[in-house]
């Protein structure tokens, strides 16, 4: 949580800066640009001196960080942010409103808070204003309204580390709530221990606080802790249906709470309501494990946007117990994110398949952009070199939801398409859907073989629940994608198989359970029955 608290003060320097017109804004924004792919832990850096290095952070920023990592909010920042209105910093996760944007709400309209923001709105008051406009006003509202149903919930991994951090000044914590059950989003972190955190009240058995406005709630169980993990990882429904049969016995395990109730004990990510009960001697459903995942495709390197080498990416996939890696490079339209002309994959292709490294094998690949029309970026010629196609919207986000919708189908038809990445292309949090019809999508793929992805980045999970259902039911092969741009993001597949577990995903359902030689053959049977051999 260093990294995160570190540039979350230096771009509320930079921010301050920009609306007072202080020209060290600049610099605070190189700041933070130069931050942003550093790996490690922060304080380790700091202290070692390899912070210091790194072109863009002077002496100022150094400082900042080191008042950060003591635990301090520094007196400059306090002072700076005393001379602006407290309710600016909000208006400015409105998508769309840069500092400059924000200021002349502020000096023009006397705009300070959202709730102005949205009066100002139903006034028209925007459509007038200098760089507004009647579009801009439009959006604006919704983003209000948007941030709004997003109130109290944070990301998967924020609520992960946020958790750890607080277990460890419990004793026997462990992670329960919404977080254990695989929710994409959490709205309250919760643990169970047998004791709360020195300092905070224990009443009526809990401990109940707040940490960087995220909603904490610890529950003190020295005994019974079965039962109390049982009642913090169930949805009521699957509670209800456990106290129909009988009183919830206080064990120390969960095992043995469902025992006494004649039950298997359903895993914490499917005590949902309508999912079934499972009786003792009853086979249960088996659910993807961490075992069962043989690799993961669609992953980066430095020959596109990602921070480590193959080889480094190779070596800790296979430190993770992967057998293999599927890496897939940006393609030749994302020259944003140093997508690979056709000569510069062609050499990748030739490297990956000549090359011998330790750790998993590589699988070579492209994550192909799906163009306006539904077509690709690479000649048919180029990606039958390639061991799969992962095939992903990037841009035109705003095209409407039919547009959209007919965009991914054409791609999930095509017969080099082996996955469609990040179908929907929302941000939790960030950006919504991009409109696509996810049902449609499905049935396309279950036509033409072609597999989605539920992409494992925190900020994604995409496609989400409803999706995998979806897939599950319609026979669609679902491809537990990694998306990892440097060695930390493998770890991501975490948050991945949480979400699959909680659709009801097993082995059978996922390309990652199968091996190197398997996903293979899958491909080639995929791309001859599109193509109809």
């Amino acid at each position: 949580m260093d990294k995160r608290e570190v540039m979350r003060v230096l771009n509320r320097y930079a921010f301050a800066c920009e609306l007072l017109g202080r020209p060290q804004a600049r610099a605070w924004s190189r700041a933070v640009w130069a931050l942003r792919g550093v790996e490690g832990e922060f304080s380790e850096l700091y202290h070692s001196g390899e912070l210091a290095e790194i072109k863009g952070v002077g002496k100022g920023t150094l400082a900042v960080i080191g008042e950060v990592l003591a635990g301090q909010i520094p007196t400059s920042l306090t002072e700076l942010e005393g001379e602006l209105p407290e309710g600016l910093y909000a208006i400015s996760q409105i998508k769309g409103l840069g500092p400059k944007k924000v200021r002349a709400l502020w000096q023009e309209l006397g705009v300070t808070t959202l709730g102005e923001l949205e009066y100002a709105c139903t006034e028209n008051r925007l459509v007038e204003l200098a760089g507004f406009g009647a579009k801009t006003q439009e959006k604006v509202l919704a983003e209000i309204a948007r941030l709004a149903s997003y109130e109290g919930l944070v990301r998967r991994d924020l609520a992960q580390a946020l958790a750890i951090a607080i277990g460890e000044k419990c004793v026997d914590a462990e992670v329960a709530g919404e977080l254990a059950m695989g929710a994409e989003l959490v709205h309250e972190v919760v643990l169970v221990a047998a004791t709360a955190p020195e300092g905070f009240a224990v009443v009526d058995g809990e401990a109940r606080f707040e940490v960087e406005g995220v909603a904490v709630r610890v529950r003190v169980a020295p005994v019974g802790r079965g039962r109390a993990l049982v009642e913090e990882t169930s949805e009521p429904g699957h509670l209800a249906a456990l106290r129909e049969r009988g009183e919830l016995v206080d064990a120390e395990t969960e095992e043995e709470v469902y025992a006494a109730l004649g039950l298997v004990a359903t895993p914490r990510e499917r005590r949902l309501d309508g999912v079934p009960l499972v009786e003792r001697g009853k086979p249960a459903p088996e659910l993807l494990r961490w075992e069962h995942l043989a690799g993961a495709l669609h992953n980066h390197t430095v020959a596109s946007d990602g921070a480590h080498t193959l080889e480094q990416m190779c070596q800790a996939a296979g430190e993770l117990g992967l057998s293999w890696l599927g890496i897939s490079e940006h393609s030749v339209s994302a020259n944003y994110a140093g997508g690979l002309t056709e000569d510069a994959l062609a050499a990748q292709v030739a490297a990956v398949r000549e090359g011998t490294r330790p750790g998993a094998t590589a699988l070579i690949g492209v994550e192909s952009d799906i163009l306006e029309d539904g077509s690709l970026d690479y000649e048919d010629a180029l990606l039958e070199r390639l061991d799969y196609v992962v095939a992903s919207v990037h841009r035109r986000y705003g095209q409407p939801p039919e547009v959209m919708t007919a965009r991914v189908l054409a791609a999930a038809r095509h017969p080099l398409v082996d996955v469609i990445g990040h179908p929907t292309g929302r941000l939790l949090l960030g950006r919504p859907s991009n409109g696509l019809d996810v049902a449609a999508l499905v049935e396309a793929c279950a036509e033409s073989g072609c597999a989605v992805e539920l992409n494992c980045s925190p900020h994604r999970l995409d496609v989400g629940l409803e999706g995998l259902a979806l897939a599950k039911e319609a026979g669609v092969m679902v491809s537990v994608a990694a998306d990892a741009h440097s060695t930390r993001a493998l770890a991501n597949l975490h948050h991945g198989l949480a979400l699959a577990r909680r659709a009801g995903l097993g082995p059978e359902h996922v390309l990652n359970s199968l091996d190197a030689e398997a996903l293979r053959g899958w491909v080639g049977r995929r791309r001859a029955r599109a193509l109809g051999e």
